[in-house]
């Protein structure tokens, strides 16, 4: 919502600037210089919530045929989900631990996005 603001923000003084009549005030005032490190400012700005936009819909892109090697992990979370706790517990969490780069995250995701889930918690 805020890169949004941001890149809407960036875009707008962007056109406002570059209007003829600002450029005559600018020129009145002698703030070219100011004015060239604000246009620079603000579109980098710009092309880098572009890039992360465009990053972020590269990743939400990610499948479930990207995840190779997972299925036995998978059914564990699912039968601990569907099983969640013996005797009196009242909240189970079922934590997903290891180092960087394993594909917790994916997992995660993978699981949430099971079309099961729908007959279980409808």
């Amino acid at each position: 919502m805020a890169e949004s603001f941001r890149f809407n923000f960036a875009a707008k003084v962007l056109v406002k600037i570059s209007s003829p009549i600002f450029q005559e005030v600018v020129l009145i005032w002698g703030v070219e210089g100011d004015l060239e490190k604000l246009e620079d400012t603000l579109s980098t700005d710009k092309a880098v919530l572009l890039d992360a936009e465009e990053q972020q819909g590269h990743n939400q892109e990610q499948t479930t045929s990207d995840v190779i090697g997972r299925d036995k992990d998978k059914e564990i979370i699912v039968k601990l989900i569907i099983h969640p706790c013996d005797g009196d517990q009242k909240v189970c969490v079922i934590p997903i631990a290891g180092i960087a780069g394993l594909g917790k995250t994916t997992l995660a995701k993978w699981c949430s996005k099971m079309k099961k889930w729908s007959a279980i918690f409808t």
